[in-house]
């Protein structure tokens, strides 16, 4: 599984180029970096809450009244960090792993955590001195006995026992 991990901040063809991503696991794009995904790379995206984005290119989606929507090129240009030596792997993992469950920390800086947690037909107990927002990304299973599956989102309160279960990986992320 790819999964891009996006601090969201903010061409014209010739202008930019595609780098690969790391495979299997993830990459982390800070604010600033110009970025798109590809065919199999789910974007797993943390960012502060904005009501601005600036569009480069909107894959010529259409509004109801059939218009396309606007691009901000001058502004998102202004705020576009761009340097080739940026695509390298910028993080390093750390791996917890017991019972048939794997957690992994990708990305631990001052602004937030990301982890992966993949649980194997077992059950993982979260018991955190801090929140966890928790996507399941993949598999099915239960939370404290309720039934989740991919496309699910539940928080996991500070100091507050929560059992995962099942055949599912999750995307984790604290502040």
């Amino acid at each position: 599984m790819n999964i891009l991990l996006v601090s969201h901040g903010g061409l014209s063809a010739g202008v930019a180029e595609a780098y690969r991503m790391f495979s299997p696991g993830a990459d982390y794009v800070p604010s600033g970096e110009l970025h798109a995904c590809g065919k199999g790379v789910i974007a797993y995206e943390v960012q502060q809450a904005t009501n601005v984005t600036f569009r480069f290119y909107d894959y010529d989606r259409v509004d109801a009244d059939g218009n396309k929507r606007e691009l901000h090129l001058d502004q998102a240009i202004s705020c576009l960090k761009y340097d080739p030596e940026l695509n390298v792997e910028r993080y390093e993992t750390s791996v917890e792993a017991y019972g048939g469950c794997v957690r992994t920390v990708y990305c631990d800086n001052d602004s937030f955590k990301i982890e992966k947690l993949q649980i194997d037909d077992g059950t993982y107990r979260l018991e955190e001195d801090t929140y966890e927002l928790v996507s399941v990304v993949r598999g099915e299973g239960t939370v404290n006995g309720e039934s989740v599956k991919v496309g699910s989102h539940f928080l996991a309160p500070k100091d507050c026992p929560v059992d995962i279960a099942g055949t599912l990986t999750c995307m984790m992320t604290t502040a």
